[in-house]
């Protein structure tokens, strides 16, 4: 998928792991590759819904430190 700025085989496989309004989210809110694979991985490992997604998005715009994780403690 070259086209939407993903260009590694590993990187597609990781995208395989999200539905796909994950990726609009990634692809709408955010500028660069590395923040998108960034924000990809950390959905993947925290299995965190579309909503919580952008919510972490718009926090780090925000300038909010502390990273919000829905993983119990």
């Amino acid at each position: 998928m070259p086209r939407l700025g993903w260009n590694s085989e590993f990187v597609q496989q990781l995208l395989d792991k999200l539905p796909w309004g994950h990726h609009c989210v990634l692809l709408d809110k955010l500028k660069t590759r590395e923040d998108r694979e960034w924000y990809l991985r950390k959905a993947i490992e925290h299995n965190w819904s579309r909503n919580i997604l952008v919510m972490q998005i718009e926090r780090e715009l925000a300038g909010d430190e502390e990273p919000f994780s829905n993983d119990p403690q």
